[in-house]
């Protein structure tokens, strides 16, 4: 009969040198099972395989939806003599924007932006008949200013003829647009349909496309952060095939540059929110601000981002 020992006893735990405790093979921990570094990795191919065809799937969609909002950027030019000619300006903030855009100009220095007296790009500073100066400007300065600048650098060094311009950079940009389907940035001989002024406004249309595409992949971004990415995929998919943001992608208007901020601001005001983190709260605060630069009714957005802060 073997000599049992009792629990109690000092001898019954065996202890090292350095007064630890020896572990009894009873301690141990459980084995894995002999297939689960195949288990693990058989999982990590899963989820790789999910991420590829998720990003598969978004740029499917994303091509989808510029398909939508950039054909046909110059659809309702008029024919003149049977050619080619420039847009109708039909939608009356477009027409209104593409004026103020002709009449604005650059500041000379950047004291000289900040001076609201004196800067050539406050569109209250444009003179008008009688010496009357513009009376009214109820958009936000930021699409007007992108569009100013855009639009001039891509009709830079345009001779009398309105021949292209010979920017080389420019001109590989305008080339590669004209060269997507539908995006009318060119006249079938050759000549631009744009300029820096009145008829920037195509190149606005452009931008509003673009913007709105980028407004497509935030939506993405929220949806997956609030469920998953299938989820995320839908709704990319749903606002992809709207109406109301396909319709305001072909004009130029702040709408389609006022969603993407938003878009972005509650984004990143999720994010802070889950994770925090000063990126997020600054990208949140950033997104805020453009938006109210954008169109000022986006200032309702401040107490989201102030609200995902104090999370």
């Amino acid at each position: 009969m073997t000599e049992e020992i009792s629990p109690l006893h000092p001898d019954a735990f065996p202890v090292t040198s350095d007064s630890t405790p020896a572990v009894t093979p009873t301690d141990e921990a459980p084995r894995e099972p002999a297939n689960a570094p195949l288990a693990q990795r058989m999982r990590a191919v899963h989820a790789d395989w999910a991420s590829i065809l998720t990003l598969a799937a978004l740029a499917l969609i994303i091509v989808f939806a510029g398909y939508l909002r950039l054909t046909h950027v110059n659809w309702d030019a008029s024919a003149v003599n049977g050619a080619e000619g420039s847009s109708g300006h039909l939608h009356p903030d477009e027409r209104f924007l593409a004026s103020i855009t002709n009449d604005i100009g650059f500041a000379s220095s950047p004291l000289n932006y900040l001076d609201t007296d004196t800067s050539a790009m406050n569109p209250y500073n444009i003179n008008r008949d009688g010496g009357q100066r513009q009376t009214t400007f109820v958009y936000g300065t930021l699409p007007l200013f992108l569009n100013k600048i855009v639009g001039e650098w891509l009709d830079t060094d345009k001779d009398e003829q309105g021949n292209a311009s010979t920017h080389l950079s420019a001109r590989w940009i305008v080339d590669g647009l004209d060269a997507m389907p539908g995006i009318d940035l060119n006249y079938e001989d050759g000549r631009d349909a744009f300029d820096g002024g009145y008829e920037s406004n195509l190149v606005g249309r452009t931008l509003s496309g673009l913007f709105d595409l980028g407004t497509v992949v935030f939506i993405f971004l929220i949806a997956r952060l609030l469920a998953d990415r299938r989820v995320g995929l839908l709704a990319a998919f749903l606002y992809a095939l709207s109406a109301a943001p396909i319709q305001n992608a072909h004009f130029f208007v702040v709408d389609p540059f006022v969603t993407f901020f938003a878009a972005m601001t509650i984004y990143f005001a999720i994010r802070s929110a889950q994770r925090g983190g000063y990126g997020n709260f600054a990208m949140a605060g950033l997104g805020a601000g453009l938006a109210a630069a954008t169109k000022i009714t986006a200032i309702s957005l401040l107490p989201v981002v102030i609200l995902a802060v104090g999370v």
